[in-house]
């Protein structure tokens, strides 16, 4: 097994002379990552009690949720029940493809097992919290965490926690931003879970389902005044560092550079500002002096 698809990344960031950030390369994938020990316990628990109770006794396979998944698949004559670990949800995003075959439960359960042989199970725990989908182009609490509530994931509450934790099941299907009724029915879910693993109290439960849901607005992606000298920057880090594209936008990466943003910023200024002549074929574009 190639163990180091299991790293997670959070996104390349180019920085100026300050150390300040200028601007974050995105791949399509809005992904931070956050350490486990920053993270609230009852975040962490609504995880463990909603997607695999028996976490942290098993060994990446849960024989008896296999077994009562299958017992109710043939109740009801479905397919429904998965019983799908968290460790072979972990196996099944990074090594597998979600279509439902026995081959391909197969290789997850065995990848699974080769998981929990080689990491603990706060590591295990840690890189699936900074893997899973929750939607709206969200990899990981972190970035689901700002997504959907405009704050840090070490900084949820109890409903929020419920909340990201109801929605890897199906991401489109309870996000908030796509129905907000279901996302609380799920969010009611998972913390009466929560409540019956003795995680939160009743009253916690009451409180934390009268919470509404206020969602910030979406950030739209602006193009960067500075962006010929990122385009340069960029092109020089792959050029020297012998880094391809894909893998300096899967992120990790930090680019330091010597732009002074504001000297930048008055350049601009100045150019915005300033006219220019009619472009002829051999003629260079030049800036006329009398507007000053």
């Amino acid at each position: 097994m190639d163990f180091s698809k299991l790293d997670v990344y959070s996104n390349t960031v180019i920085l100026d002379k300050n150390g300040q950030k200028i601007q974050e390369l995105n791949s399509g994938q809005h992904r931070e990552v956050v350490p486990l020990n920053e993270l609230p316990e009852q975040l962490k628990m609504a995880f463990v009690v909603t997607e695999d109770k028996r976490f942290f006794e098993h060994k990446g396979v849960d024989s008896k949720g296999i077994l009562r998944a299958l017992f109710k698949n043939i109740e009801s004559g479905s397919n429904a029940e998965g019983a799908s670990t968290i460790t072979q949800q972990l196996a099944r995003n990074v090594y597998l493809s979600s279509e439902k075959t026995i081959e391909r439960k197969t290789k997850e359960v065995v990848i699974a097992a080769e998981i929990e042989r080689k990491y603990t199970k706060e590591q295990i725990l840690e890189m699936y919290l900074n893997q899973i989908y929750f939607g709206s182009g969200a990899y990981g609490v972190q970035a689901a965490s700002i997504e959907y509530f405009g704050k840090e994931a070490k900084d949820l509450n109890i409903a929020e926690s419920a909340l990201l934790a109801g929605l890897p099941k199906a991401p489109s299907k309870y996000s908030p931003r796509n129905n907000m009724e279901l996302a609380k029915e799920r969010r009611a879910t998972v913390l009466s879970l929560m409540r019956k693993n003795n995680i939160i109290t009743e009253a916690e439960e009451i409180e934390a389902n009268s919470q509404e849901i206020k969602l910030p607005l979406k950030k739209t992606q602006k193009y960067s005044v500075n962006q010929s000298y990122i385009d340069y920057a960029i092109k020089e880090t792959v050029s020297r560092y012998g880094i391809t594209m894909k893998d300096l936008y899967r992120g990790g990466y930090k680019i330091y550079t010597n732009l002074d943003t504001s000297i930048q910023q008055a350049m601009n200024q100045a150019v915005e500002n300033y006219r220019f002549v009619e472009d002829e074929p051999d003629q260079i574009v030049r800036g006329r002096d009398d507007i000053y």
